[in-house]
């Protein structure tokens, strides 16, 4: 079957791109807007001594999996109309720009860089950032005048969890100069969990990682469903996520409700709440 590239398909309508099979696309990460952003990354890495080592792949959203030394970016971002018909639809959209998508990305290497050295292993990094093993909320409520914490995609993400806190960390440091972060944080708890960044990158600086592996996690290109039929089941799964982290009525609807998920993250925005699916 030929794959087609996204923007070859740019004549299509909104209803006949619902229609267009995942495994018929080709999302060729290096002829995508998103390649320069990861090159940007990867200089950035280099400045600080540190070789490239993470690989990346296409998937429904961003993230590094547990034990893997390389990031996933979502499918959306290939074309303005899978970014359309995901939000039509309530589902949340990130790195829509290319200052948002560097910045997801410098997060989502601090985890990749973790699973890289393992060194989430370190006992000063367990002391500072606590453990890995600390299970993930639905929902998490971030203090913002609390001074622990680094603040780098917002919302108070990094106090969400241990390794959130330390991937927010991470890109805090890689994006911006010492001195732009030494005095932002000075005096701050947030600050020496920085200063002890600093330091473990510069042990790692020109070592090789440890954990080599380049599999991938859910990649769109083994999805076989339609556009239309991905898009119905993840935010289906997301509503119904959505509907019990925030204790919704009992007579809510039980399918997905585009309004109503979008009613619901309002609501977490209003009572300062996060929601991690």
């Amino acid at each position: 079957m030929k794959k087609y590239h996204p923007y070859e398909l740019s004549y299509l309508s909104q209803k006949q791109w619902r229609e267009i099979p995942l495994d018929m696309l080709h999302f060729d990460i290096k002829k995508s807007w998103l390649h320069e952003c990861i090159e940007q990354v990867k200089s950035e890495l280099r400045s600080k001594g540190i070789k490239p080592f993470f690989h990346t792949w296409v998937s429904d959203e961003w993230f590094s999996p547990d034990g893997c030394p390389g990031i996933a970016v979502p499918f959306y971002l290939f074309h303005p109309a899978l970014i359309k018909a995901c939000r039509s639809h309530g589902l949340p959209v990130e790195g829509t720009t290319r200052t948002r998508a560097i910045k997801l990305i410098r997060h989502e290497v601090g985890h990749a860089i973790e699973n890289a050295w393992r060194l989430r292993r370190k006992k000063e990094r367990q002391q500072l950032f606590g453990h890995s093993t600390t299970p993930y909320p639905s929902i998490y409520n971030p203090c913002f005048e609390t001074t622990n914490f680094v603040e780098h995609l917002g919302e108070g993400y990094s106090q969400s969890h241990p390794d959130e806190d330390w991937a927010e960390t991470f890109a805090v440091w890689l994006g911006q100069s010492k001195r732009t972060w030494a005095k932002k944080y000075a005096g701050t708890q947030a600050l020496e969990k920085l200063r002890y960044c600093e330091k473990v990158m510069s042990e790692i600086a020109g070592t090789k990682p440890i954990n080599t592996e380049k599999f991938v996690v859910s990649p769109i290109a083994d999805r076989k469903q339609t556009i239309g039929q991905f898009i119905d089941q993840s935010a289906s799964a997301r509503f119904k996520s959505v509907v019990k982290a925030v204790q919704m009525p009992k007579n809510s609807p039980i399918i997905s409700n585009p309004d109503i998920l979008k009613k619901a993250d309002q609501m977490l925005k209003e009572h300062g709440l996060g929601f991690l699916m």
